[in-house]
């Protein structure tokens, strides 16, 4: 086992520790694998940086202990697979927050502080729009205008 697979299933079992259960149960038959079971090998696929499924299905082939680290005693079919990750999208939404809480639990913090995001901010004040510019007119209430 190399040291990097040794971090890996370290964190797989912390996902153990840190999953957050559906509030509302499915309706239907139930699942032969688990939400948590099909939710870590979504992390295994991520951290190993594998795209497609067939090499993740291949993957999980040839390494039992990782296989074993995701909670799959044995390797269910890849179609299994292509229809439980279409469907992990709200697994995914619920686990992050979830997540995100136990991190701010964690260390303390408000979240206004911690979170931070590449979202473009939207200016306040009244728009310059492009034909000011061209004329070099600046609005009012427009303030600390770089004109250059």
């Amino acid at each position: 086992m190399e040291t990097t697979d040794n971090h890996l299933f370290k964190l797989l079992e912390r996902v153990d520790e840190i999953y957050a259960p559906p509030t509302a149960p499915k309706v239907g038959h139930p699942y032969e694998y688990s939400e948590l079971a099909m939710l870590k090998v979504f992390l295994l696929m991520v951290f190993k940086k594998i795209k497609k499924f067939a090499p993740l299905y291949r993957y999980l082939a040839a390494h039992d202990q990782a296989r074993a680290a995701c909670g799959l005693p044995q390797l269910p079919d890849e179609s299994t697979f292509r229809k439980r990750f279409k469907k992990l999208a709200p697994t995914l939404k619920r686990q992050i927050a979830a997540w995100g809480r136990e991190v701010l639990k964690q260390i303390g913090q408000a979240p206004q502080v911690v979170a931070v995001d590449k979202k473009m901010i939207e200016a306040q004040g009244p728009l310059w729009h492009k034909s000011d510019r061209q004329q070099n007119q600046i609005p009012e209430g427009l303030r600390g205008v770089d004109q250059d």
